[in-house]
């Protein structure tokens, strides 16, 4: 029997990042990798989780408040659960990508649903689409993202109340540490429209073994028999906003996360 999971105390810019968490809530460098995967403690090396078809796992997740003048309790931290399925595999782009659905758990009738689109080799995130309500409708939301040809590059995802960064994972022959660059557009993977802006992103990720520090950030179930499940630290440093994760051997998504805006800590069922 598969393991369940649970991000346990686990966006847009702007009023799109309000919208996508409240209305959820209220309506009820160092050297390149060697090129091996490694289960030594000291390795920086991260290895890429093994997602099927059928894998689930739940997210909760946790996202400060909103600072402004107003001292609102609804603006107090949002505490949302989100379940999270692989449901198939499909092309995206000319790249065979696991579907992973999206559904917010939180009561209400208004519920905004996510699905992701990652490549099946590297897990690199080819597309996302998601919902906003605005004026009481939803809104859908979609961008995709795309590198040179044999190239990968972990990428911000624009929602920060669900945390969807995805970073490089170590394989034969690619790096997983330095600087990367991928583009972002507001359209489906492969679209050519050319009357669409793209933007470039840079991104600098460090892996290290997790230090004492960011251990105590996690859940007494993964903080057992490190030395035969180890946990890496990456750091996620783009213009606009800096990622900490911690990922652990055998979990399907990061252990522990912070993104300034939001935190979370995956938990075993």
């Amino acid at each position: 029997m598969k393991a369940r999971y649970h991000l346990g105390k686990l966006v847009l810019a702007g009023m799109v990042i309000t919208g996508f968490a409240l209305s959820c809530f209220f309506e009820d460098t160092r050297a390149d990798d060697p090129g091996s995967e490694s289960s030594d403690a000291h390795s920086p090396a991260v290895e890429r989780p093994k997602w099927n078809v059928g894998d689930r796992w739940v997210l909760e997740t946790l996202t400060q408040k909103i600072q402004g003048r107003e001292n609102l309790a609804s603006l107090d931290p949002l505490r949302v659960r989100w379940r999270f399925a692989v449901n198939a595999i499909e092309s995206i782009a000319d790249h065979d990508c696991y579907r992973i659905d999206i559904e917010c758990l939180a009561k209400g009738r208004i519920r905004p649903k996510t699905t992701i689109w990652c490549d099946k080799e590297t897990l690199f995130l080819h597309q996302i689409e998601s919902q906003v309500v605005v004026g009481g409708r939803f809104r859908k939301v979609q961008e995709s993202y795309s590198v040179a040809d044999g190239a990968t590059a972990p990428v911000l995802s624009p929602l920060t109340a669900l945390p969807l960064d995805l970073p490089v994972f170590s394989s034969k022959g690619s790096k997983s540490i330095g600087e990367f660059t991928y583009l972002s557009q507001p359209l489906p993977a492969g679209s050519k429209d050319t009357s669409v802006l793209r933007f470039a992103h840079e991104v600098k990720q460090k892996v290290q073994p997790a230090t004492a520090k960011a251990l105590k950030s996690l859940p007494d179930s993964f903080s057992k028999n490190l030395e035969n499940n180890p946990v890496r630290e990456i750091h996620l440093d783009g213009p606009h906003r800096s990622v900490i994760q911690l990922w652990q051997k055998g979990a399907p998504w990061p252990v522990y996360v912070d993104n300034g805006n939001t935190q979370a800590w995956l938990v075993v069922e």
